[in-house]
C-alpha cells in the first residue's frame, strides 16, 4: 500500500506540471457540510401526541398498528411476558395505545406485522429484538418528516415506504436485522437517510426517490445510504434527481448495482453548479455476477462504435450508472465472477470554478473493468489493481462532446483477459477527450498486459497540442500501442 502511495502522489505531482495553466477564480464555493447519515434521538422538548389502534386479523394473521394525525411515537418490543409482543407509546411522549399506555398480543397468534402511519404528522416508529415469521411492512406519509428504526429483529420479508412521492424527509435505521428473503426501502422527495448496519439480508432493493430538498445557508441536504451488513444477496441502491451519498462498505454480496439520475436538475435554487454526488464502495465482496441492464454500458471490441444497451452487456458484479457531478471511489472490492462496470455523466461545473470530478478504481480484482467516463475535467485514477479471465480493460473518456481535462493515472495494474465468443475479444483500450482543445494526460507506471486481441490494445490521445503521454518506469509498460500524443511520448 506505502508503494502504491507513493507512485500515485509521484505521478499526480508530475501531472500537475504537465497540465495547462488556468486563470484562478476568486469566487468562492459554498461548502457542503459534514453528512452523518442517522436519526437523532427524539428531542425531549417535543411532547408526541395522538392514539395508535392496534388489532388482530386472525384470519390473515396479521397485527395491524395504525397511527392517526397526531404526532406518534411507537416502540414495538417484547413484554415481560416474553410470549406476548408490547405496543406502547415511547418513553417521554403522550402517545397512547388502544387509549391506554400499552397493548400487549399473544405473538403464536400471528405471522405478519403491518404498521401504517399514514395519517400525517411527525411519527417515530421503533421495533426492537423480536422476531415475525412471514413479514413486516411499514408505511408513513403526510407532511410531517418520520423516523423508523429495526434492532435485531427478524422475518421473512421486509417493506418500508416512508413518503414516497412527497417531500418530507425519512431517517431510516436498520441495525443487526435478519430479513431472510428480501428487504424494500422506498422513500420520497425528501433528503432520507437511510442506514444499514450489521445483520444479514436476502435480496435488497433501496430507492431513494427524488432528492428536492434545496439548502439553507452553507448545507447543502443530500439523500444518504450508508450500506455495511454483514452479508445481502443482489443489492440495488437508487436514487433520482438532487444530492446523494452512497456508501457500501465493509460487505460481502452476491451482486451491486447502484444507479443515481442527474445531479443538476429537479432543483429549485440558483446555484446548480455546485452540486457534487458521491458513490464510495469499498471493501466489498462480490460472488456472483447479473445481467440485463436496460441502461447503457461499455463494450469491449468495438469502442468506436455506439455504446450498446445492457441486453448486450457482459454479465456485471458491479455496476454503477451515475449523473452528472458524481465523484466514484472504488477501494478493495473483489468481484472475480463478472464485471466491473461503471458509467458516469458529465462534470457540469462551470469553469470559473476550476473543479475536477474524481474518479478512483484502487486495490481492487474482477474479471474485468469497463468505465466510461463523461465531457467536464476528471481526475481518473486506477492502481494496484488487475483483471483477470474476462474481456479485459476499457477506459473511454470522451463522453459526448469529447470536451474536459482529464488527467489518467494507470498504476501496478495487471489485465490478462481471456476470448469470448459472445462479447468479442479481450482488449486493453484507454480513450482520451476528443475535442482538440482538450489538456489531456496519461501516466502509467508498471502496466502490464496479456490480453487475446492486440489489434485492439491501445491507448489513443487526439493528437492535441496539449496531450501529454508519460511512462515513468521506461520497459514496464507492454503489450498495447501508444498514438495519438502529437508526435512522442515523455518516459521519465
Amino acid at each position: 500500500m506505502s508503494t502504491t502511495s507513493n507512485l500515485i502522489r509521484r505521478s499526480m505531482t508530475s501531472i500537475d506540471r504537465f497540465r495547462k495553466a488556468k486563470p484562478v477564480a476568486h469566487k468562492s464555493r459554498r461548502s457542503r457540510a459534514s453528512i452523518v447519515p442517522g436519526i437523532d434521538n427524539l428531542d425531549e422538548r417535543v411532547l408526541m401526541a395522538g392514539n395508535v389502534i392496534t388489532s388482530l386479523d386472525s384470519i390473515t394473521g396479521t397485527l395491524y398498528i395504525k397511527g392517526d394525525k397526531g404526532n406518534n411515537s411507537i416502540q414495538v418490543s417484547v413484554a415481560p411476558d416474553t410470549t406476548k409482543l408490547r405496543i406502547q407509546g415511547t418513553f417521554g411522549t403522550a402517545t397512547a395505545v388502544n387509549g391506554v399506555a400499552f397493548r400487549d398480543w399473544t405473538m403464536s397468534n400471528f405471522t405478519k406485522l403491518v404498521v401504517q402511519f399514514d395519517q400525517g404528522g411527525k411519527d417515530v416508529i421503533s421495533l426492537n429484538k423480536f422476531k415475525i415469521a412471514t413479514s413486516i411492512t411499514i408505511t408513513t406519509a403526510g407532511t410531517g418528516d418520520d423516523k423508523i428504526s429495526l434492532d435485531s429483529v427478524t422475518t421473512n420479508t421486509l417493506a418500508i415506504n416512508s413518503n414516497v412521492g412527497q417531500l418530507p424527509k425519512s431517517d431510516i435505521k436498520l441495525t443487526n436485522d435478519t430479513v431472510g428473503s428480501s428487504l424494500t426501502v422506498n422513500t420520497g422527495n425528501g433528503n432520507d437517510s437511510i442506514v444499514v448496519s450489521g445483520g444479514k439480508l436476502g435480496a435488497v432493493s433501496i430507492n431513494t426517490g427524488d432528492n428536492l430538498a434545496t439548502y439553507v445557508g452553507m448545507s447543502v441536504p443530500v439523500d444518504a445510504v450508508d450500506f455495511s451488513p454483514i452479508s445481502a444477496k443482489a443489492v440495488s441502491i437508487i436514487g433520482g434527481t438532487g444530492d446523494h451519498a452512497i456508501n457500501v462498505v465493509r460487505t460481502t454480496v452476491s451482486s451491486l448495482v447502484i444507479c443515481t439520475g442527474d445531479a443538476d436538475s429537479g432543483y429549485v435554487c440558483d446555484c446548480l453548479t455546485l452540486h457534487t454526488n458521491t458513490i464510495n464502495v469499498s471493501d466489498v465482496l462480490i460472488t456472483k455476477s447479473i445481467a440485463g441492464y436496460t441502461l447503457p454500458c461499455v463494450f469491449p471490441g468495438d469502442q468506436t462504435g455506439t455504446i450498446l444497451d445492457g441486453q448486450n452487456c457482459p454479465p456485471s458484479a458491479l455496476y454503477i450508472c451515475a449523473g452528472n457531478n458524481t465523484d466514484i471511489i472504488v477501494d478493495s472490492v473483489t468481484a472475480m465472477s463478472g464485471e466491473m462496470n461503471i458509467v458516469v455523466a458529465n462534470n457540469t461545473w462551470a469553469p470559473e470554478f476550476e473543479h475536477v470530478s474524481q474518479f478512483v478504481v484502487v486495490n481492487s480484482q474482477t474479471k474485468s473493468m469497463h468505465f466510461n467516463v463523461g465531457d467536464g475535467d476528471y481526475n481518473i485514477q486506477v492502481a494496484n489493481s488487475s483483471t483477470f479471465g474476462g474481456t479485459g480493460f476499457t477506459l473511454n473518456t470522451q463522453g459526448t462532446l469529447g470536451t474536459g481535462d482529464k488527467n489518467i493515472l494507470l498504476v501496478m495494474l495487471d489485465v490478462n483477459g481471456d476470448y469470448d465468443s459472445t462479447y468479442g475479444d479481450s482488449v486493453f483500450v484507454v480513450i482520451v477527450s476528443g475535442n482538440s482543445l482538450s489538456n489531456n494526460t496519461v501516466a502509467i507506471d508498471t502496466v502490464n498486459v496479456d490480453v487475446t486481441s492486440p489489434v485492439f490494445s491501445f491507448i489513443w490521445g487526439n493528437l492535441g497540442p496539449l496531450n501529454t503521454f508519460v511512462d515513468y518506469n521506461f520497459g514496464s509498460s507492454s503489450g498495447f500501442d501508444v498514438d495519438g500524443f502529437n508526435g512522442g511520448y515523455i518516459y521519465w
